[in-house]
C-alpha cells in the first residue's frame, strides 16, 4: 500500500492538502517563489526547491529552507501588550476585559495571566494578526478558540512561561483554527496543557513540548482534530512532555521529530484509536532522555520522503516502541534503528505491523536493541535485516512473522564485530516464521546465535551461511526447520560455525573445515535426530561431527546402545573428524550414527575422541556391513581388523 493511499484510508489526506497549501502561501509571503514551487507527486505534493540546495543534498535540507521561515517575519518594535482580565465575561472582543481597555489589535503581545473571574474564549471567525502571546507567563490563563473563532499570531506562543505558571489552551469545532507564524511551546518552565478536539486546527513552525529541565507539557488530539507543525516537533525537550493522538485526529510534521531530546527528559507519544501521525523527515524516539511510543487499536505512523525512525539514539538514551493491535501500523520508508547508539526496545503484537526498508536492532558500538515479534504481529523489511550489526543486538519472534528482501546478517558486518541473537520461541499460541528472500548469515565477522523452537521455521531463497566468514563465530540450535535454496547451495556451515539441534534442515547441508553439527541437544539427558532434506557434504578432512552415546532400558531386552543421529534423505560425502561423549555407557554394540538414502562418497570419519571404553574394547567405523547405514561398532580388541576401509 502507498503511503499516499494510506493517508486516504486514516482520513490523513486532508493533512497534506492543508499543509501544501499552507506552504505554498507562507513561501509567497516570504518572497522565496523564485526558490520553490509546489507541485504534486504520489503523497499529494511536494516542495521542490532542489535550485536552491546543492545537488544529492537529503529532503530535510530543503526543508530547512521552510524552517526557517520564522526569521522572515518582522519583528515588533515597539510592540503593544494586552493584558487579559476577564472581570466582565469571557469575550475576547469586549474591550473591558483587557488592560488597557482595547481589543488586541495587530501587532499587539498579548499575555493571559489569569482564568478568574473569567476565562478567555474566541468564537468570532475574525481575530488580527498578533504578536507573540503567553497563556500562563507567570500565573495561570486559560484560551478557548471555539465555534469557529480564530486566532493568528506572528510571533512566538508559549504555554506555562514561567516555573508554577499553568497554562491551558483547546482549539475545538469544525472551522476554529490557532496558526502561529512562528514558534510554539507547550510547557516552557510551568505547566501546559494543549487540546485539539472535534476537527479544531493547529498550525505553527517549530514546536517543543516540554521545553526546560522544569517544564512540562502535554499536547491532545481527539474527534478528527489536526495539527500541522511545518518545523522541528520535540516532546519532551528537556522536561516532560506527552503527545497523544487518537479518534481520527491526525499530525502532520514536515521537519525532524523528537521524544525525549536532552539528557533528562521524559517523552510519550500515543497513536492510538485510528489517529494518524505522518512525517516527511526523521523521528527519533529517546535520543539522549527517556522516550516512548505507542501505537495501538489501529493507529498508525507513517514516514514518507525517504525518513527514517531511531529508538535510542546517543550513549545514555533509551527509547521503547510498542506497536500493537489489529491494523495498527508504523511505516517507514528509509531505515527503522532500534539500538543505534544508546538502549532501543521494539515490540510488536496482536496484528501489528511496522515496515522499513533497512532493519537494525544494535547499529552503532555501545548501542544495544531489542525487538520482540509477538502473537500475530508482523515485521515486513523491503531490504536488508541487521541483528547486532555493530553494537549488541536480539530479534524474538514469538508467534509473530518477519520478512525481508535483502541479505540478513545476525552479528557483525564485512569490517566489523557485533553481537546478534535471534529467537524464534513458541510461548505463544503460534508458531514463528522468518522468511528471507536472499541470504541469511549467522555470524559476518561477529557473534551470532540463532536458536528455532519446534513448531518453528526460518526460510532462506538463497543460502543460510553459518560462520562462513573469517573471524566470525555463529552457532544453530533448531528443533524446527531451517529452510534454503539447494539450487544456491543450501545451508553451509563455516569454519567458525555450528549446527545442533533435533529439527529438519531443507535444501542440503554442507560442513567446510571446521564446521561442527552437533545432532540432539546437550541441555537434554536423550538423544536426538537430525533430519537433513537432501545431501549432507562433509566437505574436508576438518569437518567436525559432534554426538553422544547413550544407553535405553527395553523390557525383557534389557540395555540397548543409542546415539545421536543423521538422518540424511539424499547422498551423504562422509569426510572429517568424529568426537564421541557419553551420556551413559558405552555398552559393547553397534550404534547407528547416520542414515542416508543415496549414494556414499568421501574418504571416511576418523574417530578423534572417545569416552572411556569397557576394559578389553575399542571402536570403529561401519559403513559396509547395513546399506544407507553409517554404524558405530564398539567391540572387543581384535574384532576391529574386520572392519571396513572406514576404520577409526
Amino acid at each position: 500500500m502507498s503511503f499516499f493511499t494510506e493517508l486516504k484510508r486514516r482520513k490523513m489526506f486532508r493533512v497534506a492538502v492543508v499543509y501544501a497549501a499552507t506552504a505554498f502561501v507562507i513561501l509567497q509571503a516570504a518572497d522565496l517563489r523564485s526558490f520553490s514551487s509546489v507541485v504534486g507527486n504520489s503523497c499529494g505534493f511536494t516542495i521542490d526547491v532542489r535550485d536552491a540546495k546543492p545537488s544529492g543534498a537529503p529532503m530535510r535540507y530543503v526543508l530547512s529552507l521552510i524552517f526557517a521561515l520564522g526569521s522572515f517575519f518582522p519583528s515588533l518594535a515597539p510592540a503593544q501588550i494586552a493584558n487579559w482580565q476577564g472581570t466582565v465575561t469571557d469575550n475576547w472582543f469586549n474591550s473591558l476585559n483587557w488592560n488597557p481597555n482595547s481589543v488586541p489589535v495587530a501587532g499587539t503581545n498579548v499575555i493571559i495571566n489569569t482564568w478568574s473571574p473569567n476565562p478567555t474564549t474566541i468564537a468570532v471567525a475574525t481575530t488580527p494578526d498578533l504578536g507573540a502571546i503567553q497563556i500562563g507567563e507567570t500565573g495561570n490563563g486559560e484560551l478557548f478558540i471555539e465555534s469557529g473563532g480564530k486566532l493568528f499570531n506572528n510571533a512566538i506562543a508559549i504555554l506555562g512561561t514561567a516555573a508554577g505558571s499553568q497554562g491551558f489552551a483547546v482549539v475545538q469545532d469544525s472551522g476554529s483554527e490557532w496558526r502561529i507564524d512562528h514558534n510554539l511551546v507547550v510547557g516552557e518552565q510551568g505547566l501546559a496543557l494543549l487540546q485539539l478536539r472535534d476537527q479544531g486546527y493547529l498550525l505553527n513552525n517549530n514546536a517543543r513540548i516540554g521545553n526546560s529541565s522544569s517544564g512540562s507539557g502535554s499536547v491532545t488530539l481527539a474527534s478528527s482534530a489536526t495539527w500541522v507543525s511545518l518545523g522541528n516537533l520535540f516532546v519532551a525537550h528537556t522536561g516532560l512532555g506527552a503527545l497523544d493522538i487518537r479518534q481520527q485526529s491526525e499530525v502532520y510534521n514536515a521537519a525532524q521529530a523528537y521524544v525525549a531530546y536532552a539528557a533528562g527528559s521524559d517523552g510519550r507519544v500515543r497513536v492510538r484509536q485510528g489517529g494518524g501521525w505522518a512525517s516527511l523527515d526523521d523521528v527519533f524516539i529517546g535520543r539522549l532522555g527517556q522516550g516512548k511510543l505507542d501505537i495501538e487499536s489501529g493507529g498508525m505512523v507513517v514516514l514518507t520522503n525517504n525518513s527514517s525512525s531511531f529508538v535510542g539514539v546517543q550513549n545514555g538514551g533509551t527509547g521503547e516502541v510498542t506497536v500493537t493491535g489489529a491494523n495498527s501500523l508504523w511505516s517507514n520508508s528509509a531505515s527503522l534503528i532500534i539500538g543505534a547508539a544508546g538502549n532501543g526496545t521494539l515490540n510488536i503484537a496482536a496484528g501489528a505491523e511496522v515496515r522499513s526498508e533497512v532493519f537494525s536492532v544494535g547499529d552503532l558500538a555501545g548501542g544495544v536493541g531489542t525487538a520482540t515479534v509477538g502473537n500475530g504481529g508482523q515485521l515486513n523489511v523491503t531490504g536488508q535485516l541487521y541483528v547486532g550489526r555493530w553494537g549488541t543486538g536480539s530479534l524474538t519472534i514469538d508467534g509473530g512473522e518477519v520478512s525481508n528482501g535483502g541479505v540478513a546478517v545476525i552479528g557483525g558486518t564485512a569490517s566489523n564485530p557485533g553481537a546478534g541473537e535471534v529467537h524464534l520461541v513458541t510461548t505463544s499460541a503460534l508458531g514463528g516464521r522468518w522468511h528471507s528472500q536472499s541470504d541469511i548469515l549467522v555470524g559476518w565477522r561477529g557473534t551470532a546465535l540463532l536458536t528455532v523452537a519446534s513448531s518453528t521455521e526460518v526460510e532462506s531463497g538463497g543460502r543460510i551461511r553459518i560462520a562462513t566468514e573469517g573471524g566470525a563465530t555463529g552457532t544453530v540450535s533448531l528443533r524446527g526447520s531451517l529452510t534454503a535454496s539447494a539450487a544456491n547451495g543450501g545451508t553451509q556451515v563455516g569454519g567458525g560455525g555450528t549446527l545442533t539441534g533435533t529439527g529438519t534442515v531443507n535444501g542440503g547441508l554442507s560442513v567446510a573445515a571446521g564446521g561442527v553439527v552437533a545432532p540432539g541437544l546437550s541441555t537434554s539427558a536423550n538423544v536426538g535426530r537430525l533430519n537433513v532434506n537432501g545431501a549432507l557434504n562433509l566437505s574436508s578432512p576438518a569437518s567436525v561431527i559432534e554426538m553422544r552415546l547413550g544407553v535405553v532400558g527395553l523390557p525383557i531386552v534389557g540395555p540397548v546402545p543409542v546415539s545421536d543421529d543423521i538422518a540424511v534423505s539424499g547422498n551423504l560425502v562422509l569426510n572429517g573428524q568424529l568426537h564421541l561423549s557419553a551420556l551413559a555407557g558405552p555398552l559393547p554394540g553397534t550404534y547407528t550414527l547416520m542414515t542416508y538414502g543415496g549414494t556414499l562418497s568421501g574418504n571416511g570419519l576418523t574417530i578423534a575422541s572417545l569416552p572411556t571404553l569397557p576394559a578389553g574394547h575399542t571402536a570403529w567405523i561401519d559403513t559396509t556391513t547395513q546399506p544407507g547405514e553409517v554404524l558405530l561398532v564398539v567391540g572387543e580388541l581384535g574384532d576391529e581388523v574386520y572392519s571396513d576401509r572406514f576404520e577409526g
